[in-house]
């Protein structure tokens, strides 16, 4: 199978997923870039009906574009905004609910 990478622009960087891992690069307030990499779940049976998987695919994308959206977010803004945000947004569990 051939290597296909897509991306998304996020806040302050940009996230690149392949079917295996997610990669996000962001810029932080000193001046650096923080990355992060993460494994994805392994794709299921059920990836291969063709009427179901674009609607799975199309929630997929969304929810990791929504995880990678609020980690850039919480690894660019400085400690004290961070700390004024409600909810606080916490880098120990960036993904949790």
């Amino acid at each position: 199978m051939p290597l296909t990478i897509g991306g998304q622009a996020v806040y302050e960087g940009v996230m690149l997923r392949s079917h295996r891992f997610m990669a996000l690069a962001v810029r932080t307030p000193n001046g650096d870039i923080a990355v992060h990499s993460e494994p994805l779940p392994e794709r299921r049976p059920f990836w291969r009906l063709p009427f179901l998987r674009g609607v799975i695919a199309l929630y997929d994308s969304l929810a990791l574009g929504l995880r990678a959206m609020r980690l850039a977010l919480q690894m660019a803004l400085p400690e004290e905004e961070r700390k004024s945000l409600n909810p606080p947004l916490s880098l120990d569990k960036p993904f949790s609910d």
